[in-house]
């Protein structure tokens, strides 16, 4: 089995992000365009208002002004949502609540975000790819039947063991380092 992982990867680079203050609705819409290949159906959501509402209810993101989201705000939004598949809302709370704390600017700590970001999405590629091939070999020498099922499901059950393993750590940084 072959698999182009790269259609799995879209990083919104500070660029990208209107320079103006928008209006619930434009966030909103500006996310479901930018994000919509992470979503899994047609139906997901990549974030909703109440979503929004929450995590600004919760000081996760500072409220809007007049009812209009900062570029700032909105790279804290697309932060989040990278965040919120793996990490609670408290852990992502600590998180960015440390950098608040600390006057860190939201721009550098975006333009450091992408970039990790791109270069995550390569490892992951590339790691994907060799596991592949660990599983065919372990595949044959256990003589184990199915072909391409098994191994479909034999590194789908491999990349959720390594998520596991990652999202476990970043909860110990977060635990240990961010209190």
């Amino acid at each position: 089995m072959n698999y182009d992982w790269k259609d799995l990867f879209n990083v919104i680079e500070e660029n990208q992000i209107p320079d103006i203050h928008l209006y619930m609705d434009q966030l909103t819409t500006f996310m479901e365009e930018k994000l919509a290949g992470y979503k899994r159906g047609p139906s997901d959501k990549i974030i909703t208002k109440t979503m929004i509402n929450n995590y600004t209810k919760d000081k996760i993101l500072p409220a809007p002004v007049k009812k209009k989201y900062s570029p700032k705000q909105l790279m804290l939004l697309i932060i989040i949502f990278h965040l919120k598949p793996v990490l609670s809302i408290n852990d992502i709370g600590k998180m960015l609540n440390s950098v608040q704390a600390k006057d860190i600017d939201t721009e550098d700590i975006y333009a450091i975000f992408t970039e990790i970001q791109k270069i995550q999405a390569e490892a992951a590629r590339i790691s994907a790819e060799k596991n592949m091939e660990i599983i065919k070999k372990l595949i044959k020498e256990n003589e184990l039947q199915g072909g391409e099922n098994t191994e479909i499901l034999m590194s789908a059950l491999s990349l959720a063991i390594d998520a596991t393993n990652k999202k476990n750590m970043a909860e110990r940084l977060i635990d240990e380092y961010l209190k």
